[in-house]
């Protein structure tokens, strides 16, 4: 179980008034983020065998009475929900508020979440998914990261005492910044910190999120029935939604049957170029189903859905994926809007997946096993492959003005050997091993670094080999702790732009390959299939 504390006990010195009581759509500000938070938990419930036992408590620490923010409907959820609202009308320091939240805890609670109560940009799809990141695996941290980290983070139960040390304005990311070595980082959409600070800001964002109502929370927390509407901050669009009783049927039609009409796509390897691909094939509407190795060489792993192969479940700009052990797991997952991902390598459970398309994005410069006869198109990414060979049709890799075109008979360019030029740099951005062990990251994805940091360490036979920073710039890549590696093995990269929002995002080069395998299935689709 999660405690999730909501914090509206600020003084909003900026605002001048109130700022929780504030209209937000047809509820308060205050109303809309816990609004998203109860739906959050109910789903979360709903996905739990039996779907009885909460796994969020909802601890609301303020300075007025519930009744001023919450309609009579949604209160009576609320405390319907078990949630508890401790009134403390004395200014406290933020550190007097975390202690707050920390009181009473049982043992059934493993982790605690602090969220600012007026995080309009707060997507209760995203909060699902987070949540359901740590009590999948319970890691130390589950960070929420988009450029930098933001709320609600999720700290594992035995940081408690350092949470209860905070002094005057300490926060816990004082605690979070002790241990970077250890978070999980789950990706998010900036718009989801999105808060309210002035008066200018409050008027700006109202207008937007009234423009521009994100359909993903525009249901009543009870159901549709008599609470207020929730008018959630425009963000991702949500990968799938569980919920039966949704009002909206448009969308159970969308998630139902159109992706159970949609074409089955096989991915091998779930790497950063492979997960570019799955993204956009999912987003296009396709069931994307990835393999992998069980325990994949990842530098850029944040946005790679072979993340779930240790994590059970990782998010990529929006979308979803989950580890399956088996294929007739598929069609649950699809259903979610996830990307499931199996560790078949092998591909032994072919026959059981039954792709219409079959996407080779392992990347190893050969084409390790895929044949023609696997499915009805077959598409090799970069060089190994020969269009109108071993594959049907190849799509190019290489930087430069090919970059993502389709090739329907030949093979793709060669293999330069060569890192693609970042700001004019090439080898020099690029971590090596130079010897075989166990990797030890020192430093986070999204650092600045400067030229001759120690980054990383790897621990072989004959000791400690430290991995230095070839350049000034952003730790855009950086292996796990606790990878084995081998000698001579990419480990990480540094991005010489100093861009945090490019380690966290899709890149470029991904995108047009992905777009290039999505116009190939297009083609393919109109010649042959009418």
């Amino acid at each position: 179980m999660v405690r999730l504390v909501v914090m509206a006990s600020g003084q909003a010195r900026r605002m001048g008034k109130d700022k929780l009581a504030l209209p937000w759509g047809d509820s308060t500000v205050l109303q809309h983020t816990l609004s998203s938070v109860l739906l959050a938990g109910a789903r979360l419930r709903e996905e739990r065998p039996g779907g009885t036992a909460r796994p969020v408590e909802i601890l609301v620490i303020a300075r007025e009475p519930m009744e001023r923010y919450l309609s009579d409907c949604l209160l009576r959820k609320f405390l319907g929900e078990g949630g508890v609202w401790c009134l403390d009308p004395a200014a406290r320091p933020l550190s007097v508020t975390i202690k707050q939240g920390l009181r009473g805890l049982t043992e059934a609670v493993s982790g605690i979440s602090f969220l600012p109560a007026d995080q309009v940009g707060l997507e209760s799809a995203t909060l699902t998914r987070l949540l359901a990141c740590f009590l999948a695996t319970e890691p130390d941290f589950v960070v929420p990261l988009a450029g930098g980290p933001g709320s609600p983070v999720v700290f594992h139960r035995r940081y408690l005492p350092e949470l209860a040390a905070l002094e005057g304005e300490e926060g816990g990311k004082k605690v979070l910044n002790r241990h970077r070595d250890k978070w999980s980082v789950f990706p998010v959409a900036e718009e989801f910190f999105t808060d309210i600070d002035t008066p200018e800001q409050y008027e700006r964002l109202r207008r937007l999120a009234t423009r521009k109502m994100h359909p993903e929370n525009a249901r009543t927390a009870e159901g549709g029935r008599c609470a207020a509407k929730v008018f959630p901050w425009p963000s991702v669009p949500p990968c799938g939604i569980k919920n039966v009783n949704q009002e909206r049927a448009g969308e159970k039609i969308m998630i139902g049957s159109r992706v159970a009409e949609s074409r089955i796509v096989l991915i091998r390897g779930a790497g950063e170029l492979g997960s570019g691909v799955g993204w956009v094939l999912t987003r296009a509407g396709y069931r994307v189903v990835m393999t992998e190795v069980e325990k994949p060489l990842m530098v850029r792993w944040p946005v790679s859905f072979g993340t779930v192969m240790a994590e059970g479940y990782w998010q990529v700009e929006g979308v979803a994926g989950r580890r399956i052990e088996q294929a007739a797991q598929c069609e649950e997952a699809w259903k979610r809007g996830e990307i499931p991902v199996l560790a078949d390598p092998e591909l032994r459970q072919l026959s059981q997946l039954r792709p219409d398309v079959l996407v080779d994005a392992i990347l190893a410069k050969r084409n390790t096993g895929t044949k023609r006869n696997m499915a009805s198109l077959t598409i090799g990414l970069g060089p190994g492959f020969t269009a109108g060979e071993d594959v049907d049709q190849v799509v190019e890799t290489n930087r430069g003005h090919n970059l993502g075109r389709v090739i329907h008979q030949g093979p793709a360019e060669a293999n330069t050997g060569i890192p693609g030029n970042t700001a004019g740099y090439t080898w020099e951005r690029v971590l090596y091993s130079g010897t075989a062990g166990v990797f030890k990251a020192l430093r986070s994805i999204g650092d600045a670094v400067n030229e001759g940091d120690v980054l990383a360490e790897i621990r072989g036979i004959s000791g400690a080999e430290s991995i230095l920073s070839p350049l000034s710039g952003t730790l855009r890549g950086l292996l796990r702790t606790g990878t084995p590696v081998g000698a001579h093995v990419k480990v990480g990269d540094v991005d010489p732009r100093g861009r945090k929002e490019y380690c966290t995002t899709i890149s470029d080069k991904a995108r047009s390959v992905g777009g290039g395998v999505l116009l190939a299935i297009l083609e393919w689709e109109r010649l042959y299939l009418g």
